[in-house]
This record gives C-alpha cells, structure tokens and sequence, in this order.
C-alpha cells in the first residue's frame, strides 16, 4: 500500500537548528528516503502563529522549493498547513509553491465547501494536478456529505483512530461514487498506521496511508516494510501486532483504578 512520510515539520523553527535549518531539512528528507519512502508531507502554515505572517509566508515557500530540489522530481510532495492559512493566504501560497509539483494540499484554511471549491478553480486553471485534502478534525461523516456532493475535496481526511475501521470504510463509501479518495489522518499511532493499510487494502478509492518514525519497545508489528513509497501488510492475526511481555510488565500504570 502506497505511504507517506508526514513528519516533515518546522526543523527550521528550532533552536538547535537556527543556523543549519536549509541543511537539516534535506537531512530529514534523506533519512525519509533510506527507510524507503518516497512520497512526503511538508508542515506550512509559518505565518498563522510561529512567524510574522508575510516572513511565514516566504519562508513555507522556501522550504517547499528547498525540498524539491533536494529530493528531485520523482518524489511526490505534499504541504499542511493546519488551517494556517484563510482562502487568499492559500491562493498566495499555491502560486508561488505550486509550480514546485504538489501531490496534495490539506487544510490549508477550515473547510467550506464554497472556498474548496475556488481553490479547486485555481488549481485547475494553472493546469496543475494538486489534490485537495481536509476532514481531519471532523467528528462525524455526515460533515463530510456536503463536500462529496460538490466534489469539495479530492481526498478525505478522517481520524482513523476516532473514526475506527469501520467508520472509514462508511467514509470510503460514501466518496466512492464520486470519484473521490480516502486518506486517513493518522499520527502518533503505530496502531493507527497498521489499521490504515488494512483499511486501504479494503477499498479501491484509498489515496495513502500517513507514516510517522515511532518505534516500541512494546508493541512488535511484524511484516510492515517501507519500501519504494509502499508498505507491505502482513495477513497475520491480529493485524501482525504482538506485545512484548516483559516490556510490557515494566510500564507504570497511569490510572490507579479503586473500587
């Protein structure tokens, strides 16, 4: 099942990285790229909180460009922004960053259904090829039915772990008739990461399935390998998921539960 690496985030922001971020970046590109990835997200969104907003603005566009030209044409791109930007903001970001060869765009501002579908316009009159994503903070499909019935969005964004198996395969159902793509928002969740690629191996509209570099000392999910921007997935019980006894009778309990 084809992946993403999403943890491309705002290196550039750090302390540690203050007067190496240019390089940092193509270091985190690199590393996304030795664990077999070859598709990733980029964070933008500078502007909303973190920087003045035109200094924003200019540096999310810089990183975007710095990253294509480090990872080269073959790689696809993706940019989030967290609703770090109002429709204008995005209008402004894709025109100067979208001649870079987005693959997707997700959240750029709070969806309405009205301003998704001018960025659509946009996009279509520049001749690019750039889907559009958003859903994740949604907490219930039916938010989703005024958007597929415009066509709002080319790829849904429901939370796989809020929403579960099931109410992403309701979700691919829904989208299905209208040619529209489900990629489930996941992170911070190797749980959630194996329950995408089961799911995507469900449907036929699954767009990717969102990576992050999490690592347990717990949890062993075996016959999950990255390679050439796609994972494998495992037929094993139980989603190939196993627990490390030992490891696991050393954690601390959080809740100390008393009749």
């Amino acid at each position: 099942m084809a992946v993403y690496d999403g943890s491309i985030y705002f290196a550039d922001l750090l302390p540690q990285y203050a007067d190496r971020w240019q390089d940092r970046f193509r270091e985190e590109i690199d590393m996304g790229l030795r664990a077999g990835h070859r598709a990733f997200k980029i964070k933008v969104g500078r502007g909303a909180k973190w920087m003045d907003r035109a200094a924003g603005d200019a540096r999310d566009v810089e990183v975007v460009r710095l990253i294509r030209r480090h990872a080269g044409s073959d790689v696809h791109l993706g940019a989030d922004a967290n609703n770090g930007y109002d429709l204008a903001g995005a209008k402004r970001f894709l025109d100067r960053a979208g001649d870079a060869g987005l693959l997707f765009v997700e959240e750029l501002f709070p969806e309405r259904v009205p301003d998704c579908l001018e960025l659509k316009r946009l996009i279509a009159a520049r001749g690019w090829k750039t889907l559009l994503a958003d859903g994740e903070t949604e907490h219930d499909l039916a938010a989703f039915k005024p958007f597929v019935a415009a066509k709002a969005i080319d790829v849904l964004q429901a939370d796989m772990n809020a929403f579960g198996i099931e109410g992403i395969l309701r979700e691919a159902e829904m989208a299905r008739p209208q040619g529209i793509l489900v990629g489930p928002h996941n992170w911070g969740s190797l749980v959630g990461f194996t329950m995408q690629l089961h799911v995507g191996r469900a449907i036929g509209n699954f767009f990717r399935a969102e990576h992050d570099p999490l690592a347990s000392d717990v949890l062993v999910a075996e016959g999950y390998q990255i390679a050439d921007g796609a994972c494998s997935v495992p037929d094993a019980p139980g989603f190939g998921l196993a627990i490390r006894e030992a490891n696991f009778a050393r954690l601390k309990p959080r809740l100390d539960l008393k009749a």
